[in-house]
Parts: structure tokens; C-alpha cells; sequence
């Protein structure tokens, strides 16, 4: 249920990143593991219009 929630399989990162989005103090770093499938699409979810910086994919 982690890696896939929600019709696009994505709900439980939005949560995450606005649960992160509250918390975080400037500077502050969040990470997240998603499904190989998902990484094109986990960093449109942090985006500068939503607040972060330097949102990626980082494979490893």
C-alpha cells in the first residue's frame, strides 16, 4: 500500500509531501522510496509552485 495508493497510485506521496510540506523548516529535507514506475511522476508532487526545490529522481 505504500508504493501504490489511490487510483494513480500516487495519494500516499501527496499526503507525505503535504504532511512534509507543514513540519519541514527551511532547508529541510524529505525523502522518499516509491516504485521504479513512479519516478517521473513523484517530482511533479514537489514542485516550486507547491514550495520545494530541487525536487529529483534518484536512482540508485
Amino acid at each position: 500500500m505504500a508504493l501504490f495508493s489511490g487510483e494513480d497510485g500516487l495519494d500516499t506521496i501527496r499526503g507525505i509531501e503535504r504532511t512534509a510540506h507543514r513540519l519541514l523548516r527551511p532547508g529541510g529535507l524529505v525523502v522518499i522510496e516509491h516504485a521504479d514506475t513512479q519516478g517521473g511522476q513523484v517530482p511533479w508532487i514537489f514542485n516550486e509552485e507547491a514550495g520545494w526545490a530541487d525536487a529529483a529522481d534518484h536512482p540508485t
